[in-house]
């Protein structure tokens, strides 16, 4: 073998000797929260938690979206969450009946208008919810009152208008407020009720009415950290942040900060 090869090998050899010797480096991990929120947050809330990732990036944020009564029931049934964000003051009072959530981290965060839309292509006009019992054929979607705010909301304005016994029968249930909105839009109903921050990105719907906000309760989401949370200070810079930095965010997306 040439001396200049014998040279370089013996180099080669001996750097590998030199790398076997240093320990490797722990790899990093991200902290990761997870956060339970209304379906009718998506876009604010995943935008709000891209800010704050760029904020801290030793922080994963991870969503979980879906109505706000299922997300109850997996928080008591013991869903590894951190912060839960309610499209319904209710769904958080029974988490906090139930000790689930930290109650000192509770705290108001937005608020929402209801609103009636129909597919942009229907050919069909009311100015005030009372002239639905005229229109016996139209398809009519809402969220399921059981487990959906909104479909809540819509049933206590209907309820106040002296309608909903008379069209119940006739009213199709979501799974969610979203859902609803894309029965609308893709005209498998003809209209129904959401909330007015689900319709700005929707081309294919046209509002109708907004509903008197006096038809039916208050439309809040609260915000919570979890008891059972690993990361409280995380959970709690995020809290903050979605609270208190970023409401110019939340009213891009059509909510209402106090």
């Amino acid at each position: 073998m040439p001396k200049q090869s014998t040279l370089i090998l013996i180099v080669v050899l001996l750097v590998s000797g030199i790398l076997l010797t240093i320990p490797l480096l722990p790899k990093k991990f991200k902290t990761e929260i997870l956060v339970s929120a209304a379906i009718s947050l998506k876009d604010a809330i995943t935008q709000i938690g891209n800010d704050f990732e760029k904020k801290h990036p030793e922080i994963q944020v991870y969503f979980n979206f879906a109505s706000s009564g299922q997300l109850r029931i997996q928080i008591e049934n013991g869903a590894p969450v951190d912060i839960f964000i309610s499209a319904s003051p209710m769904e958080m009072e029974l988490l906090e009946k139930k000790g689930c959530i930290l109650a000192s981290s509770k705290v108001d965060l937005v608020k929402n208008r209801l609103v009636f839309i129909k597919n942009k292509n229907l050919q069909f006009k009311i100015t005030k919810l009372e002239e639905l019992i005229k229109f016996y054929d139209l398809k009519i979607a809402i969220g399921n009152p059981a487990t959906v705010p909104a479909g809540r909301y819509a049933q206590q304005a209907l309820k106040f208008y002296q309608i909903w016994e008379k069209i119940e029968n006739r009213l199709i249930l979501g799974e969610n407020v979203r859902q609803v909105l894309d029965y609308v839009a893709r005209g498998e109903v003809d209209a129904g009720f959401v909330y007015v921050t689900d319709t700005i990105k929707e081309s294919q719907i046209e509002i109708l009415l907004s509903i008197p906000e006096e038809a039916h309760k208050t439309i809040v989401y609260p915000m919570a950290i979890i008891k059972t949370s690993r990361f409280m200070s995380v959970a709690q810079d995020f809290v903050l942040f979605a609270a208190d930095e970023k409401k110019f965010v939340w009213q891009q997306f059509g909510f209402q900060c106090d």
